[in-house]
């Protein structure tokens, strides 16, 4: 079933759910795109750690979830910008609700600590994936799957270190609602009166 709005909201029916998984794609960037740095960053600041503004509103102010997740996917011939989340059933209008709202402040840019953040945020997610032999594999055998250098990231890591905070304003339009997927799964019945009721018809 689908409601009806300026975004398209689908809905898997879950009955008796007690939370509401949420799933939102947005058309991404493909690997090696320029906009990569600015929008990881902007990413990051999104959804990326525990301090991240869709973190801090729904999971620290709201206690809607235990966590939100915003992630930058890319591959050669395309990519995806997705946030997973997994709300309490009682409250998937008003989370709904507040998640655009971040959606529409994201979209204005980031602020110089957020951009701090995001930039050790990065460094340290490197870091990880070069704890083991089979990891630092990965980490080199992925650019090369994607047909970039073997370089990529030492590069990466330069980038995202010298990024000015205004650049990632206009990396952020990439989460306009307009062009996204919303799929929302949960008990329908507790669902659809909420979205109704907060203006999605």
């Amino acid at each position: 079933a689908a409601i009806h709005t300026n975004e398209p909201i689908y809905l898997v029916d879950a009955p008796g759910s007690s939370q509401t998984g949420f799933y939102i794609a947005f058309p991404g960037l493909e690997a090696g795109s320029a906009a990569t740095t600015a929008t990881r960053a902007g990413t990051i600041a999104l959804g990326g750690t525990f301090t991240s503004r869709l973190n801090s509103l729904l999971r620290e102010k709201r206690a809607y979830t235990y966590g939100v997740r915003a992630a930058l996917d890319q591959h050669r011939h395309g990519g995806t910008l997705v946030i997973r989340t997994r709300i309490r059933a009682d409250v998937t209008g008003p989370a709904l609700v507040d998640l655009l709202g971040e959606l529409d402040g994201i979209r204005e840019g980031i602020t110089a600590e957020e951009l701090g953040k995001a930039q050790g945020a990065f460094r340290q997610d490197i870091v990880q994936t070069l704890e083991t032999v089979a990891d630092t594999a990965l980490a080199y055998s992925d650019p090369h799957d994607d047909r970039l250098p073997a370089d990529t990231l030492a590069t990466d890591l330069a980038a995202i270190g010298a990024l000015p905070a205004e650049s990632v304003t206009p990396a952020m339009a990439a989460y306009d609602p307009a062009r996204a997927v919303f799929v929302l799964v949960g008990d329908v019945s507790v669902i659809r009166p909420q979205l109704e009721a907060a203006g999605f018809t």
